[in-house]
């Protein structure tokens, strides 16, 4: 489940014995990204070569995956 009042959360539950509902939050840490040429916001979109367009994600690339 995603948190409207923090979008960088999310609520993962899963059932208990008997009607139990146990919940847990988990926040991603908003971190730049940084190269040899410029810092990258967390979630700005980026573009690295020979990896092709890619979102900074919490201090790292994400990338989108290579063509075959």
């Amino acid at each position: 489940l995603y948190r409207e009042d923090e979008p960088e959360c999310s609520e993962l539950c899963q059932c208990g014995e008997g009607e139990l509902l146990l919940c847990n939050t988990i926040c991603v840490e908003t971190s730049p990204c940084k190269t040899d040429f410029a810092f990258y916001n967390h979630a700005a979109p980026a573009y690295q070569a020979y990896r092709g367009r890619c979102l900074c994600y919490s201090g790292r690339f994400i990338c989108m995956r290579p063509s075959p």
